[in-house]
Formats: C-alpha cells, structure tokens, sequence
C-alpha cells in the first residue's frame, strides 16, 4: 500500500519559511500488463505527482515522475499558508489519489 511521509519540521510547519521533503513508497511502476517501452503504448509505464491542497489556496504540484523502486519525492516545498494542508500522491493517468497525508502549517 502506497504511502506519503512529509520531514522536517516535525508535526508542524511555519507557513511562508519552512521548506518540506515529501517523499512516496510502495507506488506501482507498471500498468496490469507490465511496462515494456517495446509495447509503448499499449503498455505504458503509471507516471505520479505530488499536489498539496488546502481550502482558499491555489494548489500546488510537483513535476510528473515515474517511481524509481517504488518511489518518489518533492524536495524543498514550503507551504505558502497557514492552515491544514492536505498532500497527496495522484496518478497522472486520471489525477485519483493513490495515498494522502496531512501538514499542518502556522
């Protein structure tokens, strides 16, 4: 089961200064027909990106990247305001949430 982790900073973050690692485990590399750039593209390698959301706020997004081993991370993120933000890990293909987790910033 895929998950997302968010260091440094501990619990909570301050908003406008605190810059975050956001990293992934457990992604699926590979399509149920197995990845084969042979194939390409009936059978296409699953591309991720990490969106950080919360109410009122233009959303952010990391670049699209295809999971090395499973995973995947967005480096040096600082939130741009106070509140709850939720960060997930999306599926390119159709933007659905493969796993989630939350950052409080102050």
């Amino acid at each position: 089961m895929a998950t997302v982790t968010v260091r440094y900073g501990g619990p909570t973050v301050t908003a406008k200064v605190t810059a975050v690692h956001i990293s992934s485990t457990a992604l699926a590399a590979n399509t149920a027909t197995g990845y084969n750039p042979a194939n390409y593209p009936a059978s296409p390698a699953v591309t991720y990106y990490f969106s950080a959301e919360l109410t009122g706020q233009d959303s952010a997004r990391s670049q699209v990247f295809t999971p090395d081993g499973g995973k995947g991370q967005w480096d040096g993120w600082t939130p741009p305001a106070a509140g709850t933000w939720t960060i997930h890990i999306r599926k390119t293909s159709d933007d659905s949430s493969v796993a989630n987790t939350s950052l409080v910033a102050v």
